[in-house]
């Protein structure tokens, strides 16, 4: 099916996951992960649920950090966001949320596990799901690649509101 992969991207706090979240507040039909600050601290948000857990990793636990630049992610916090994506996608939900792929996806780790998932039954025609990614502008041209690698078709949109689901 063509079109039936979308990217929103945009440049740091242009409020990408800010009008995504607006945007499915009353919705039951989208299911996904937003990555969101709240206290200036960075966080996993889950939908429909609106279910939030922190993503940094506590610099103490020496195991369970993924450090990329001055950030310091927690490996069990995207183990969580993984596991709640493939029951995501077991349900197959009018609309499956990334937020975002980022440097980590780039390297398969973060939320790569999941997107794969999505990706490869996509691929196959075993996923009926929209799929948004989020992606920062100047990572768009990797999060292209990968789509290519699976032979997808994507289509750029600025916000869900472009899509019919």
């Amino acid at each position: 099916m063509p079109n039936d992969v979308y990217i929103i991207y945009g440049k740091i706090k242009t409020g990408k996951s800010t009008r995504l979240l607006e945007q499915t507040k009353n919705n039951e039909n989208a299911c996904g992960i937003l990555q969101i600050v709240k206290n200036e601290t960075r966080r996993f948000l889950k939908l429909p649920e609106k279910i939030e857990f922190e993503m940094n990793a506590d610099p103490r636990e020496k195991n369970d950090v993924i450090a990329l630049g001055d950030f310091a992610f927690s490996r069990k916090a995207f183990a969580k966001a993984n596991a709640f994506l493939h029951e995501c996608i077991k349900k197959e939900p009018k609309l499956l949320l990334f937020d975002e792929y980022g440097k980590l996806e780039i390297n398969g780790e973060g939320l790569f596990p999941a997107m794969e998932e999505a990706l490869q039954l996509k691929t196959k025609g075993e996923l009926r799901s929209e799929i948004v990614f989020v992606v920062r502008d100047y990572l768009f041209d990797e999060l292209v690649k990968t789509l290519r690698r699976f032979n997808l078709d994507y289509r750029v949109i600025s916000d869900i509101t472009e899509i019919a689901y």
